[in-house]
């Protein structure tokens, strides 16, 4: 990730990036990027993938292109996991 967004990031969230685990995956616009980014957690926890097994949920980052003849990108979206989480627990 470039410095950009991630100075957006930590001034949007107030706080500092620690760790940035880059997940390569294509979210489609037309559902809510809520509901997606709780099933790829999913699939990630079921297929081994620690940090996100250890129940600590992190932030999801959604960029989007900035727009330009250079490849930049801008925040789009930060879905909280551990809000997420906490919902669904409350809908069962």
């Amino acid at each position: 990730m470039s410095n950009a967004p991630q100075q957006a990031i930590e001034q949007i969230s107030c706080a500092q990036i620690e760790r940035v685990i880059d997940v390569k995956t294509h979210l489609d616009p037309a559902f809510p990027f809520a509901e997606q980014a709780r099933a790829l957690s999913c699939r990630r926890a079921g297929s081994g993938g620690a940090a996100w097994a250890d129940g600590l949920f992190s932030l999801i980052i959604r960029l989007r292109p900035a727009g330009g003849a250079t490849q930049q990108y801008e925040v789009a979206e930060i879905i909280n996991l551990q809000a997420v989480s906490d919902e669904a627990r409350r809908m069962r």
